[in-house]
């Protein structure tokens, strides 16, 4: 019975509670007031107790998260004939009052616009557009967002903003690791070149020591990716002859239903071992793999790749060709999506075992489809 019950609080020192009525219906509504001293990292401790003897028939800690009064989230945005915005999404995070100010992105230095915003209802959102100059249409550029409102609070956030995309294709390529002309189409490159994209490799030396162009391509069938890498060292053997793929040279790539802890992931590796092009999934969406010694037995259908080194030139040339249903475990329709969330890495490995990866984001190192990169899928 609720009405035996009541409610007790440990809370931290700038936390206080406004309201508490009590159990009503089984249901109780609590409103807490902050103050200024908020820490991130603070928690609430929430006891249900006996009201006649105080014992505690339930227990709970609550993660207390803070927010400022606006906060922005920053994407890139397709617009057209090989032009990108980045679209910044304003939200007001007052309860009860609108929001007013102005935007501008600091970084990089070729964005000089401010945008006015006015007027925001509480809890409510805005849409800006930034036009991004064509020098920077890029896979990953570093953005900083500046914002100011009319009351005088100043919000800065600084996020990797991805302009690449799928394209669409309407001749099916051939897989043969020779990347024809007009074979993809190769509007939208995803540069793997940057040391900001270096991760375990101490020593990178830049370009010719490990880089790599990719093009993202689809169909209503078949995801497709061609890349060109450069590498100064090949070595397709695993130490220990354990023959992981992911271990020697590779490719590694995965899509996520969700961009959030639990999203569900498919991911593979795409390699040459002992002389031959292999490849490995995983994991897969449709594989409960909280389940302790859960297996994938689904087939592997329809999954095509080519590897073709070219040592005089020290590059090496990838052709993948993966249904859609080994992605996302059934059939999909492609240009019914706005954005698909996937990662990309490529290993390095000189002879000595794996040094480390060159990555679009964090994904896939991690395990964690939270970093997977929002892509758009264009037309």
């Amino acid at each position: 019975n609720s009405e035996n019950l009541y409610l007790d609080f440990v809370l931290p020192d700038s936390i206080t509670v406004a309201e508490n009525n009590g159990f009503k219906d089984g249901r109780a509504t609590v409103k807490f007031n902050s103050g200024n001293n908020l820490k991130q990292g603070s928690s609430v401790l929430v006891y249900v107790r006996d009201k006649l003897s105080g014992e505690i028939k339930y227990s709970e800690c609550l993660d207390v998260s803070y927010l400022e009064d606006v906060t922005c989230e920053s994407k890139g945005r397709y617009f057209r004939n090989g032009r990108w915005q980045v679209e910044v999404t304003l939200r007001n995070n007052k309860n009860t009052k609108n929001v007013s100010g102005v935007v501008h992105i600091k970084e990089p230095a070729e964005f000089d616009t401010a945008i006015e915003f006015s007027n925001i209802p509480a809890n409510g959102y805005k849409k800006l557009y930034f036009n991004v100059a064509e020098n920077l249409n890029d896979a990953k550029v570093p953005i900083s967002v500046f914002i100011e409102t009319d009351d005088g609070k100043k919000v800065e956030s600084k996020k990797d903003v991805y302009m690449t995309a799928f394209s669409q294709i309407h001749k099916e390529p051939q897989i043969d690791g020779k990347i024809e002309k007009g074979e993809y189409n190769e509007s939208f490159a995803i540069n793997l070149e940057y040391q900001n994209q270096v991760q375990q490799i101490t020593d990178w030396r830049g370009k010719n020591d490990l880089s790599g162009i990719f093009y993202a391509n689809y169909d209503k069938d078949f995801f497709y990716l061609s890349a060109i890498v450069t590498d100064d060292v090949e070595s397709d053997y695993d130490v220990g002859g354990l023959e992981r793929v992911w271990a020697c040279d590779s490719i590694q790539l995965a899509f996520t239903n969700q961009r959030t802890k639990e999203g569900k992931r498919t991911e593979y590796s795409f390699g040459i071992v002992n002389g031959e092009p292999r490849f490995t999934r995983h994991s897969f969406m449709v594989v409960e793999t909280s389940i302790v010694a859960a297996t994938d037995n689904h087939g592997y259908d329809g999954i095509k790749t080519a590897i073709v080194r070219d040592e005089e030139n020290k590059k090496t040339y990838y052709e993948i060709k993966i249904p859609w249903v080994q992605i996302y475990g059934k059939e999909i329709e492609p240009k019914n999506y706005k954005n698909m969330n996937f990662s990309l890495l490529l290993n390095d490995n000189d002879g000595k075992g794996r040094r480390g990866w060159i990555e679009l984001c964090s994904g896939i190192g991690v395990k964690d489809p939270e970093l997977f990169a929002e892509i758009p899928v264009v037309k």
